[in-house]
Parts: C-alpha cells; structure tokens; sequence
C-alpha cells in the first residue's frame, strides 16, 4: 500500500499517509 500510495500520490496523499502510518 505504502508503494501504491508513494507512486500514486506524490504530493499529500503521500505525506498524509505517511503521517499515519507514523501515528499508527
């Protein structure tokens, strides 16, 4: 997902994700 997301987003999907993922 993390992949998919970077290649996908690369502007603040990617970094909101990211931050999650971090939170998480």
């Amino acid at each position: 997902i993390v992949s998919m997301a970077n290649s996908g987003a690369d502007s603040n999907g990617s970094q909101f994700f990211i931050t999650t993922v971090k939170t998480y």
